[in-house]
C-alpha cells in the first residue's frame, strides 16, 4: 500500500473525524447589502414608502420625506438590534427569498413578541431591488 493510502485510511479510522455538527456560529447571517424597497409602519401605524441602502433609511409620505442613519446587527436566530438615529432597538426578523420583515421597538421595552404595528412597534417589510441589466 502506498503511504498516501495508509495516511487516508488512518485518518478515516480516527473517531470524531466525521462531519462537524453545525453550530450557531456557522448560521447564515442576514445580508442587507444592496438596495431594498418596501413599506415602513411607524409606532403609530402610519405607513411610509421605504428604501434602504447601506445604513441609510429613506422614508416617504405625501408631503414628507426623511433620511435616517439605520444600522442593523444580526444576533442570529431571527433576532437583531437596530440603531436608529440615537436610539437602540431590539428586533425580530424573518427572511423569505428576496424579502425581509423586521419588527423592532425600543430596547427598554424588550424585544417584540410578534410582527405587528402600533403600540410602539416599528415594522419594515422590504424586498431586494434587482440590479438593472
Amino acid at each position: 500500500m502506498s503511504t498516501l493510502v495508509l495516511v487516508l485510511t488512518a485518518a478515516m479510522a480516527v473517531p470524531g473525524n466525521g462531519p462537524a455538527p453545525v453550530s450557531a456560529e456557522m448560521e447564515e447571517r442576514l445580508d442587507l447589502r444592496g438596495e431594498w424597497e418596501g413599506k415602513f409602519w411607524d409606532y403609530e401605524s402610519r405607513v411610509h414608502k421605504a428604501k434602504l441602502r447601506g445604513e441609510c433609511l429613506l422614508l416617504e409620505r405625501p408631503n414628507e420625506q426623511g433620511r435616517y442613519r439605520w444600522e442593523f446587527t444580526d444576533e442570529g436566530g431571527g433576532k437583531g438590534r437596530v440603531r436608529w438615529t440615537a436610539d437602540d432597538y431590539l428586533s425580530i426578523y424573518r427572511q423569505e427569498g428576496d424579502g425581509i420583515t423586521i419588527c423592532y421597538r425600543l430596547a427598554s421595552k424588550g424585544r417584540p413578541p410578534s410582527f405587528r404595528t402600533g403600540d410602539g412597534h416599528f415594522l419594515l417589510i422590504l424586498h431586494r431591488v434587482k440590479p438593472r441589466k
